[in-house]
């Protein structure tokens, strides 16, 4: 746990370091936002006033890290939906940060740190629920127990210098959701491992929390590829408490998916046209489509191809941690979930977000974890030619591990200037 304290606190030091030494932004959203959301007091900052100085604290932290997305979620957060494109964004976050700035503060400063608090937190117990969740899956596979410690502790390092940066560190969603898919996640493997029909609730408790991550951000919806395979593999067992279990997990992801397209649905429609007489009635799907050019194969352009060079590390780990453990029999579930995933990111969205989005799943972290505990992975029949290529070798795990380290510096550092990619 200290060396995971330790790397964690380096890794957030380097990505506030970046920001510090970044030039200031160049685009204005974020000071028309200030004007607007700063005329009531900092609670906060006024407290800490007689400690430090929060006017330079304001001006080389604060004020860069309010960029991008996160303009639109402190917005959210004070005035609610006014436009409809803004539905597009996961409604939790910013109801969240709403109720508790309704408590206390009007302030966007506020707003901002008690968010940087929530994502932290989310961040680091993500790191250690990971921990446990490979524990729980990879334990069998090992016959020594130190060995097996040694593996899942890397997995948390490695989640803690994850790509996704300073995504994960300011107010965006990207650490809430992926606490609650490794919370689902976990809960979905103990009751598997320990007899699903002794810990139903477990199970149960995994179709809330992934419907809460789906709540953060909409992707997470893959995530009922779990409870279909749950359901295919109950059917063929012949087995009606293993089919009832996936069946009412899975209802409640697709309940969140219901209310989250109703909403939008009663309130604009049918006299808004367009998306109202669609097959799916889905606003998010089609202002995505509308305002963003989110669609199969549309982000391919000669234009584009900056950012997918920039996504082609991350897009390599995900499609490599798919071949490591297709024959991987146990993980099925989650295997189908990533592959889903990597086809779609690749395919459909915007591909440079690969290096936020992926903290949903977790394949890619045991991929090169595993990489650097070769020894332990023997039981593949493939494992010694894999040994001899440089994408399945330690070198290439150093490699990787290396390109994350320095990555999220140098995105920490283009998020505070309002640059690419986002």
């Amino acid at each position: 746990m200290s060396q995971l304290c330790s790397v964690f606190a380096l890794i957030k030091a380097a990505e506030l370091f970046a920001v510090i030494i970044s030039p200031s932004q160049f685009d204005v959203s974020t000071i028309t936002l200030l004007q607007e959301y700063t005329s009531e007091r900092s609670v906060i900052l006024d407290s800490l006033s007689s400690l430090i100085n929060t006017e330079r604290i304001k001006k080389h932290v604060l004020d860069k890290l309010l960029s991008w997305d996160s303009v639109y979620f402190f917005k959210l957060t004070f005035d609610g939906i006014a436009f409809e494109h803004e539905w597009v964004f996961g409604p939790l976050l910013w109801r969240l940060l709403g109720v508790l700035m309704k408590l206390f503060s009007n302030n966007i400063y506020d707003a901002l740190i008690v968010s940087m608090i929530i994502n932290n937190i989310c961040h680091f117990l993500s790191c250690v629920l990971l921990r446990k969740l490979t524990l729980l899956i990879f334990g069998p596979r090992f016959k020594s127990k130190k060995l097996v410690s040694t593996f899942a502790n890397t997995c948390s390092l490695l989640c803690a210098i994850q790509p996704s940066g300073i995504f994960s560190t300011v107010g965006y969603s990207e650490s809430v959701s992926q606490l609650f898919c490794y919370l689902g996640l976990y809960y979905r493997a103990y009751a598997l491992t320990n007899n699903v029909r002794q810990h139903r609730k477990q199970y149960l408790l995994s179709g809330i929390c992934f419907s809460i991550a789906f709540g953060y951000r909409s992707n997470c919806l893959l995530y009922g590829i779990l409870y279909l395979y749950d359901l295919f593999n109950a059917i063929k067992h012949r087995t009606f408490v293993s089919m009832l279990m996936p069946l009412i997990s899975g209802l409640l992801l697709f309940a969140s998916l219901y209310i989250s397209v109703a909403l939008p649905y009663l309130r604009y429609c049918p006299e808004r046209g367009e998306w109202c007489h669609s097959i799916t009635k889905s606003l998010v799907t089609y202002a995505q489509s509308y305002y963003w050019n989110v669609g199969f194969l549309k982000y391919f352009t000669l234009g584009n191809i900056p950012l997918f060079l920039i996504a082609m590390p991350q897009l390599l780990v995900l499609i490599l941690s798919l071949i490591r453990f297709k024959a991987c029999k146990k993980i099925r579930g989650e295997w189908l979930v990533c592959f889903v995933y990597t086809f779609l990111q690749f395919t459909t969205m915007h591909v440079q977000i690969v290096n936020r989005v992926s903290t949903c799943t977790f394949l890619h972290i045991w991929f090169l974890s595993s990489l650097l505990y070769q020894d332990a992975f023997n039981g593949n029949a493939n494992a010694n030619k894999k040994k001899q290529n440089f994408l399945f070798s330690q070198r290439f795990a150093h490699w990787m591990i290396l390109f994350w380290m320095v990555w999220v510096i140098v995105q920490a550092g283009l998020y505070a200037v309002f640059l690419p990619p986002a």
